[in-house]
């Protein structure tokens, strides 16, 4: 009996010895795959350098749906359906790892995320793929959903983050699509040498190149590099067995540190000099019958570098009556043409299956 361990074992020794082919022609950093060897297995982290073919893996106790890697806060923030082989009990957390590979639950999401398979790190956001909606889930300082929008069914196993704010798939068709979270935008593009297989992990390593697992027939998966600018073509760089589940992001080798204000060199005091005051000039009497009105004195004015620092006003995220209870909820994807003629068909074929088996039953009966 082949046990989850041991599954996960041959699924990570499969990746170590897929060696790829294009050494030296990759930016400094490391491409991560998260896989398990089934629903409820622990995720293995797999750190592949693309110059040199060299990985190491890294068992965590939590079972990965969804990973994405925030650079300027060296974490890779994923979704977690299972903790040490245990489903969680309110569908799915936020988990980070660091660069150390110890991982932290941040707390849980609504529970219908838990169906996620798809996502990557956005301006510091997970946004997740979810049957017809495409979800953006704040990391902190705590996890929850800022904005919910609809984009139809999209045959993803993974999205990967241009760096300007939108997001890569890669179809069944071997097409390269654009996904603009914003607007819901969708662009395809045929990239040539690129076979059909669905994509189930994705790493951009810059504006120029995406790198794709694509599984293909029995239980291989391909590794293939990806132009994003210009008109080559794709090419295959790795091969490996094939994982219930996986999904990839990329970690580049050295982040630079956003820049900071320079401190302000202090200027001396100006030395005011020392006047003698006037005399005070003597106010004329008001006149018999009338109260003197007193002029408050006038307040001192103030520098404009004086004036109290005022907070920056909170973003408040798009109300969505449905999403926006921290309670869980059920998500039901929209069901369009495509989607429907598919649970007919699939009734369809269930009912004849079953009634082929109760023919066959009665036949071997009545034999006896």
């Amino acid at each position: 009996m082949i046990t989850p361990a041991r599954a996960l074992a041959a699924v990570a020794v499969a990746l170590l010895t897929a060696t790829p082919a294009y050494a030296g022609t990759a930016p400094a950093g490391a491409l991560l795959t998260v896989v398990s060897a089934g629903p409820l297995a622990p995720s293995a982290l797999v750190s592949t350098d693309p110059g040199t073919g060299a990985a190491t893996s890294r068992r965590l106790p939590y079972t990965l749906t969804v990973a994405g890697y925030d650079a300027p806060r060296r974490r890779l923030f994923g979704l977690a359906t299972a903790a040490r082989g245990r489903p969680l009990p309110d569908g799915a957390h936020v988990v980070a790892v660091d660069d150390g590979g110890a991982s932290r639950d941040l707390g849980p999401v609504p529970a219908w995320l838990a169906g996620a398979r798809a996502g990557d790190v956005v301006a510091g956001h997970l946004v997740v793929l979810v049957g017809a909606a495409l979800a953006t889930v704040a990391v902190a300082p705590r996890p929850h959903v800022l904005r919910v929008r609809t984009v139809g069914v999209l045959p993803f196993g993974d999205l990967a983050a241009d760096g300007i704010g939108g997001l890569y798939g890669v179809g069944p068709v071997g097409t390269l699509t654009h996904l603009d979270p914003d607007t819901g935008a969708v662009r395809r593009t045929r990239v040539p040498g690129l076979p059909a297989g669905y994509a189930d992990a994705l790493a951009p390593t810059g504006p120029n190149t995406l790198y794709a697992w694509l599984r293909g027939p029995g239980l291989r998966r391909t590794l293939w590099r990806i132009p994003l600018r210009g008109n080559g073509s794709a090419r295959r760089v790795g091969t490996a067995l094939a994982a219930f589940d996986a999904d990839g992001a990329w970690r580049p080798g050295a982040v630079t540190p956003p820049p900071r204000h320079p401190t302000p060199t202090p200027t001396p005091a100006h030395t005011v000099p020392a006047t003698t005051p006037a005399p005070p000039q003597p106010r004329p009497s008001a006149p018999p019958g009338r109260t003197p009105v007193r002029t408050p004195p006038a307040s001192p004015s103030r520098s404009p570098s004086s004036h109290p620092a005022v907070p920056a006003p909170s973003v408040t995220p798009p109300h969505h009556h449905r999403y926006a209870s921290a309670e869980p909820v059920a998500y039901r994807p929209a069901l369009g043409p495509a989607r429907r003629r598919w649970m007919l068909n699939s009734l369809a074929l269930l009912t004849i299956a079953s009634v082929l088996a109760a023919r066959a039953r009665r036949i071997r009966a009545a034999r006896r």
